[in-house]
């Protein structure tokens, strides 16, 4: 742990950042919160960098301005009727939904959506299982290619009701690859604040298992309807040339951004003259503001956690949000 006692408090930000979603590590990250010592660590975090918007600084699994660069490469720019006719032409080799997924069960969220795919397939889904739980291992590059033959993916997440967790499952292996998400984990308000307008299917808007796959055979055959989902696309914008970088979790494009927003987060204040910022218990604001407490099944929420009322980004002291003293540092 970094030095606590001498820590600068005039010109440093210690930035709290979740690498996973909240359905993980409650156990893990409250042995920190030391309340009758002087590291108090739960409350000494002055930003947050995650995916949550509600974050002072966002990390984002995925972009509409990335998915439009992105489309650009698969399509040349392709508008109108052309670009519905072209991802028709994709899809007429009868390849009908692919899920790659290789957690079945290291959490109660991947417990859940591995029982609801196999629910699925049981009601008659036509589905090609990729990733170590089919025992079908593929790179990843050789399978963005693949999916691309495909008319549907199962992005669902291994967190169910995490607020804002909308992972790379929703942008780079569904949108990015002209293909049609269908959503299972995040709930669809926090979906709809991000997502295209009529670019994906909600899991949960069906009754039964069956019901869903009804509808998607039905998508299956008739091109229409099935293109209704990919009209959002031809609000690309024009794109420049260049070359595509292609993600990864050690460096690609969502760490850049990442980083990108924080500096912009740090300059910003560095120029206010280092307003402080303080999070009353980023452990609180993390975990007992999630709309859903499905969203950390299998940890126990600790009593220190419950004796104080949840904790938003509200009610932290910030002086940059104070009107007044945001005047004065201007």
């Amino acid at each position: 742990m970094p030095d606590f006692p001498n820590r600068n408090l005039d010109s440093q930000y210690w930035i709290w950042w979740p690498r996973e979603s909240a359905a993980k590590g409650l156990n893990r990250k409250t042995k920190y919160h030391l309340v009758k010592d002087e590291n108090n660590w739960d409350g000494c975090m002055n930003l947050t960098l995650s995916y949550r918007q509600d974050s002072d600084i966002v990390r984002p699994f995925g972009t509409i301005d990335r998915v439009f660069e992105e489309q650009y490469f698969l399509t040349d720019d392709l508008r109108g009727k052309e670009l519905m006719d072209f991802i028709v032409q994709k899809k007429t080799n009868k390849k009908h939904t692919a899920w790659l997924v290789s957690n079945c069960n290291q959490t109660r969220g991947s417990i859940h959506r591995w029982e609801f795919g196999k629910s699925l397939a049981k009601a008659g889904l036509k589905l090609d299982g990729f990733g170590k739980c089919f025992g079908n291992i593929i790179d990843s590059l050789v399978g963005d290619a693949q999916l691309e033959s495909y008319k549907f993916y199962l992005a669902f997440e291994n967190a169910f009701h995490c607020t804002d967790y909308i992972s790379e499952k929703f942008w780079r292996n569904s949108l990015s690859t002209l293909t049609v998400p269908v959503v299972f984990g995040p709930e669809k308000e926090d979906v709809l604040k991000i997502a295209p307008k009529n670019s994906f299917i909600f899991a949960e808007d069906f009754k039964t298992p069956k019901d869903l796959v009804d509808y998607l055979d039905y998508l299956d055959g008739n091109d229409t309807a099935y293109l209704e989902y990919h009209k959002w696309r031809n609000a690309a914008p024009e794109v420049e040339h260049k070359e595509y970088i292609h993600h990864s979790e050690s460096g690609g494009t969502n760490f850049a951004e990442m980083m990108c927003n924080m500096c912009e987060e740090l300059r910003t204040r560095k120029k206010l003259g280092f307003p402080k910022k303080m999070i009353n218990s980023t452990t609180s604001w993390w975990w007992r503001t999630v709309k859903d407490e499905s969203c950390y099944w299998g940890h126990t929420m600790p009593d220190w956690l419950l004796e104080f009322p949840p904790q938003t980004m509200d009610d932290a002291f910030d002086e940059m949000k104070d009107e007044h003293i945001f005047t004065t540092f201007k």
